[in-house]
């Protein structure tokens, strides 16, 4: 299959008053065309920076390392003016608002106890909308 998007040994540090804290560490993953992939994790745990990263959309005191190949670019390398062409055209993420995700008045949801289908967030390569469905009590 031909991958749209590898991330190859991704790290993310910021930098706080001349400390170095560790935010991403080591991250390899791709996706493949016609493919979906989910990140799943706690909060705190670098979902967020990771897809800001892919973007590069970082405050300046952040130091990034590895690939991240889109379509045989790496966007780490590639000159602002380019990435501006590409994102939300080509590539763009759509983070889930958690206030409004865990919502008990979704027309799906009878009462607050059940088991609810949430919408999703809208992850969009190549002009290919790809949405993770997830589950919420």
């Amino acid at each position: 299959m031909d991958k749209i998007l590898a991330v190859e040994n991704l790290q993310v540090h910021f930098m706080l008053n001349g400390t170095s804290v560790k935010a991403v560490d080591g991250v390899n993953l791709h996706v493949n065309k016609g493919e979906t992939l989910a990140l799943i994790g706690e909060s705190g745990s670098g979902k967020s920076v990771l897809g800001m990263t892919v973007l590069r959309l970082l405050p300046k005191n952040v130091r990034v390392s590895g690939k991240i190949l889109f379509n045989g670019s790496n966007l780490l390398e590639l000159p602002e003016e380019e990435l501006r062409k590409i994102r939300g055209k080509e590539i763009a993420l759509i983070p889930q608002n958690p206030a409004n995700s865990l919502n008990n008045f979704h027309p799906r949801c009878k009462h607050a106890t059940d088991r609810c289908l949430m919408e999703p967030p809208l992850i969009e390569l190549n002009g290919n909308a790809v949405r993770c469905w997830l589950y919420a009590r």
